[in-house]
């Protein structure tokens, strides 16, 4: 690299930090605050550094109106976003979801003679929630079956993973993962629900989902920002966790409003503690149970 291109590299101005702040804001609703400026403009800067363009405004323009530059947009978006997650990330939340939400619900469901529960991960990164929802609900429905006799499963799920990074979505459909991805996976469940790879790719060792807990599963492209892409109704249970604090103050109610409305009456809604603060929405009730920051809709 010259020493030119080197400079150039180091270097982006406020205004042009501003103007990508701006685009991405607009496109996804991203908010980068002032404490995480350098964040971006070193992103920004590796991202222009793979594609060997050496400016930030050939760069904008690259990506904003080239025909690659949507490819490159979700690399740029990929890089930006934490994806930092885990199976079961905030044991609270499962336990609560375990020990009384979705017994409650079974209970409900079955004086009405449904057997369908739907369960929604919003903002799912690399899938490893998607997957904790269906091994939770998995060793539930295990054990309630020896109490009522039934040979077969009597209850049917539906569970979505919906993120806005297709590179994560790529990596969650696969459902493999290195060992240190799985650090809060118990043993009995890796040893229930996983595989292992001894060669997996470039030598390292992975663990696959195993089919029957991804036969559960399915995955979708969401931009929380576009109402019209919320193409998901009637859920029981939606995980929202972590996700929120990307997003503007104004932006994360907005977004919430928006998930209340696809929740179905009774159902709840699982934040992430401190991601909200003061929620008050007429058609959804606090639920205090166990360290974690529970909504339910009421009618």
């Amino acid at each position: 690299m010259s020493t030119a291109q080197d400079q150039s590299q180091s270097e982006m101005s406020g205004l042009e930090t501003g103007i990508w702040q701006e685009f991405i804001s607009r496109r996804c609703g991203l908010h980068f605050t002032a404490g995480r400026l350098d964040f971006l403009r070193r992103r920004l800067l590796d991202r222009m550094r793979a594609c060997q363009i050496w400016n930030a405004t050939d760069y904008y323009h690259y990506v904003a109106y080239n025909p690659a530059g949507e490819t490159e947009w979700s690399k740029l978006l990929y890089s930006l976003l934490n994806n930092d997650t885990s199976f079961f990330r905030h044991p609270p939340s499962f336990e609560t979801l375990t020990g009384h939400l979705l017994p409650q619900l079974i209970q409900e469901k079955e004086q009405q003679g449904l057997d369908l529960l739907t369960m929604w991960s919003v903002g799912c990164s690399t899938g490893q929630e998607v997957y904790s929802l269906a091994m939770a609900y998995l060793e539930l429905i295990a054990a309630l079956e020896p109490a009522n006799g039934a040979g077969q499963p009597a209850w049917r799920v539906s569970i979505i993973g919906s993120d806005l990074s297709q590179p994560a979505l790529d990596k969650a459909r696969r459902g493999r993962y290195r060992l240190h991805e799985m650090r809060r996976l118990p043993e009995p469940y890796r040893q229930q629900y996983m595989t292992a790879l001894e060669n997996g790719w470039g030598g390292q060792s992975f663990f696959q989902v195993k089919d029957h807990v991804r036969s559960l599963v399915q995955f979708s492209a969401l931009n929380l920002c576009e109402p019209d892409s919320y193409q998901v109704f009637n859920q029981d249970i939606i995980f929202c966790q972590n996700v929120l604090i990307y997003f503007k103050t104004e932006t994360r109610f907005e977004i919430i409003l928006r998930l209340s409305e696809r929740l179905a009456p009774g159902g709840y809604l699982l934040i992430a503690p401190g991601e909200v603060i003061d929620l008050n929405l007429p058609n959804l009730k606090p639920v205090r149970l166990n360290d974690t920051l529970i909504y339910q809709r009421v009618d």
